[in-house]
């Protein structure tokens, strides 16, 4: 689910305008069950849940916080990717 190879043009949006799309949809998707595919921790780390695929097997399932305490892929993907404030 995550790596650090560039695979097409969606990871070229940044941090500011992956934020205005998540408020924007916000009100179409009220109630709906989500599925949001990413490879950046900071576009899913407020999800209620989180799936971690590492070459198609599952690694972890949980929140942000609980991945971090329970998932060594997620843990070194999040270490690697957000500041030490975020991972607090």
């Amino acid at each position: 689910m995550f790596n650090n190879r560039t695979t097409d043009g969606r990871n070229n949006i940044c941090g500011i305008n992956v934020a205005k799309l998540r408020k924007a949809l916000k009100g179409y998707t009220e109630g709906a069950t989500v599925l949001i595919v990413a490879q950046r921790v900071s576009t899913i780390m407020h999800a209620e849940q989180i799936v971690v695929l590492d070459e198609g097997r599952v690694m972890g399932i949980g929140t942000h916080r609980e991945l971090l305490a329970s998932c060594k892929t997620y843990r070194e993907i999040a270490e690697s990717q957000l500041s030490k404030e975020e991972l607090a």
